[in-house]
């Protein structure tokens, strides 16, 4: 069953326990986003997925390792370049008030929900984007309402970090990927 609460209050714990890292981690995601003109975002994210699930695991993390999103550069830029095409294919109708609204509202959340599940599954597996997305596809179809609240609900919070000058994204941008490790670790590592 879906459970958004348990799995931000497992995101918060897992983030709590290693606040120091997460922290530090989140400084050189965005250090490194604005030096590189986003560039950088594609490794240190997946750098950070990472680290997310291996402090769900209860295994230790530290900051610079972050760095080890490097290995999956590549399916990572392959994924990214899938999202930008869904993206650009749902700015289609944006131009029309009720069908751009509507887009935005279920279809922003709904490419957040497969890129990040699909990004776990290439850091946690080794797997390629396309064996990545068929398995989370097979994930969402059973719940695909349920995990899309869940996603929009998670957007919402993550970009409340942004309020107060940017501080609260210290918090909430480790906080939320913790809490998307622990979803994906309940929907997928289940029997």
């Amino acid at each position: 069953m879906l459970a958004p609460d348990r799995w931000l209050s497992q995101g918060w714990r897992a983030f709590a326990l290693n606040m120091g890292a997460f922290a530090g981690a989140t400084v050189i995601l965005l250090v490194g986003a604005v030096l590189s003109g986003t560039l950088l975002v594609i490794p240190l994210g997946l750098g950070l997925l990472e680290m997310a699930l291996r402090a769900r695991r209860g295994e230790p993390v530290s900051a610079w390792e972050i760095t080890r999103g490097f290995r999956f550069f590549l399916p990572g830029l392959l994924l990214w370049l899938v999202g930008v095409a869904a993206g650009i294919t749902l700015c289609v109708g944006r131009h029309l008030p009720l069908i751009g609204l509507l887009t935005g509202i279920v279809g922003a959340p709904l490419v957040d929900l497969f890129g990040t599940l699909s990004a776990l599954c290439i850091v946690d597996r080794g797997i390629g984007v396309r064996e990545a997305l068929g398995r989370v596809l097979l994930i969402v179809e059973r719940h695909w309402l349920g995990l899309w609240a869940v996603s929009l609900l998670f957007s919402v919070l993550g970009n409340l970090g942004g309020l107060f000058f940017g501080i609260g994204a210290l918090a909430t941008i480790p906080w939320i990927a913790c809490s998307w490790a622990a979803a994906y670790q309940d929907l997928f590592e289940r029997p």
